[in-house]
């Protein structure tokens, strides 16, 4: 009667304007949805509760960039003090930097998903609007070459798969596989 996952969409803000997000087609329509961030209480409230019917993983996610909460390693650590078993959490990358690597790997992460669209600099600009392809690249390696043997988090790069990039998938295996 409960479920044993939630998706916690802890804020609707991002930094990019990728092509094949619906806030990017509601911000060209002048539809944009006003910024907001989950409450830290509320979030709490939500993991208690959680904690006490046995959900086992919690996904860190939103219409926006998790990394942009100014909460998101307390969001992470809460739901480990919970013993709440699978605490996962989509980014853009954008933002994972040597201090906020560290701190998610301090912070009890069991998955990271990072959301890179293509292994070509100019196609990857293209979709991911903002972003800067080598520092990108950069804060991925850092944080794997940080993680450093730890068996957490399992780190996860994924593409969107589309008509720009859709010949690129062998090419991406390559750049990730290291």
């Amino acid at each position: 009667d409960y479920p044993i996952n939630l998706d916690i969409n802890v804020t609707n803000r991002c930094n990019l304007k990728c092509i094949m997000c619906r806030r990017t087609k509601f911000a060209e329509r002048g539809e944009e949805e006003k910024p907001e961030d989950i409450d830290l209480k509320l979030y709490k409230d939500i993991i208690d509760e959680s904690a006490k019917e046995g959900v086992f993983a919690v996904h860190i996610t939103g219409d926006g960039e998790p990394l942009l909460h100014e909460n998101i390693i307390e969001i992470i650590e809460y739901a480990g003090r919970k013993n709440i078993l699978d605490i996962f959490m989509n980014t853009n990358a954008t933002l994972l930097d040597e201090d906020m690597s560290r701190a998610i790997l301090d912070a009890g992460l069991t998955r990271l998903i990072i959301s890179f669209d293509s292994p070509e600099k100019s196609i990857y600009e293209t979709i991911r609007v903002g972003a800067e392809y080598e520092k990108v690249i950069e804060n991925v390696r850092r944080f794997a070459k940080m993680k450093n043997g730890l068996k957490y988090p399992i780190i996860r790069v994924q593409m969107v798969k589309m008509s720009l990039n859709k010949q690129e998938v062998d090419e991406y295996i390559k750049l990730f596989s290291p």
